[in-house]
């Protein structure tokens, strides 16, 4: 149930699939969500969040599916798996209903997060199926996979190095962040928000290239400037917080 609800879901979807799939398998359960979604509009919608968010860690690997050159592009099912959670049986259950959804026309784009997490044997598991074409595999992994990936796993992925992010790139997001009425600052402090931009500055150039951590910073930064001005009573919405250098500097 963790599991689902950390993807996103609302409660009451992820009791139904965990009802209907017997309950022994977030993966199944997953998967019967998705094509629920696919197959029927009558689904209850999510929850309304005042402070919506969404992923990141699969976005480029969602990206990659999305943007593939097939006309029919439901021939793609996204998968996504976390060496962190995700255990033997659960790649077992990934790999065979791959390749029941191949025997129907339908290919696998299996993602995996933090690979370098998987032993040996676990990696090899993946080789069978990437063989014979029943999942495309995509894994993301902190580490050099040179070092962490098992040479004929290695051998048949294409290495995609992520670069950091330049200061002006970073400057970018965090003036969005901050200007963002629904999902950015002013939704986290609960009030309106003003950034100075040394602080800006500051972050954009002390994160290495990291967005995550700038805007994780950013973030803290803003809610304690909020805390200060309003003795942690956020409700007055005529009041702005005002996010300095010092607060960035404590923040980071």
């Amino acid at each position: 149930m963790e599991q689902l609800l950390n993807m996103g879901f609302p409660q009451e979807l992820a009791n139904q699939a965990l009802a209907a799939t017997g309950g022994k398998s977030t993966l199944k359960a997953t998967e019967w969500i998705l094509n629920q979604k696919s197959t029927s509009s009558s689904l209850p919608p999510p929850p309304p969040s005042p402070c919506p968010s969404q992923p990141r860690k699969t976005s480029i690997a969602r990206a990659i599916s999305n943007s593939n050159s097939s006309p029919d592009s439901s021939s793609y099912r996204f998968v996504p798996l976390s060496a962190v959670t995700a255990g033997v049986k659960d790649v077992r259950d990934a790999v065979e209903e791959a390749r029941r959804w191949k025997r129907s026309g339908k290919r696998t784009l299996l993602f995996l997060d933090e690979v370098h997490r998987f032993n040996k044997s676990q990696q090899d598991s993946f080789l069978p199926v990437i063989e014979d074409g029943s999942i495309i595999f995509i894994g993301a992994t902190t580490e050099n996979p040179s070092f962490h990936l098992v040479t004929p796993l290695l051998s048949r992925c294409q290495v995609l190095r992520l670069n950091p992010l330049q200061p002006c790139h970073v400057a970018a997001l965090l003036h969005r962040a901050a200007g963002d009425h629904e999902n950015g600052l002013p939704c986290s402090a609960g009030l309106p928000v003003r950034v100075e931009e040394e602080a800006i500055d500051f972050l954009s150039h002390h994160c290495d290239g990291d967005a995550r951590v700038a805007l994780n910073a950013l973030e803290v930064a803003a809610t304690s400037a909020a805390a200060r001005i309003t003795g942690g009573n956020s409700g007055d919405k005529e009041i702005a917080a005002s996010v300095t250098l010092d607060d960035a500097k404590e923040a980071l």
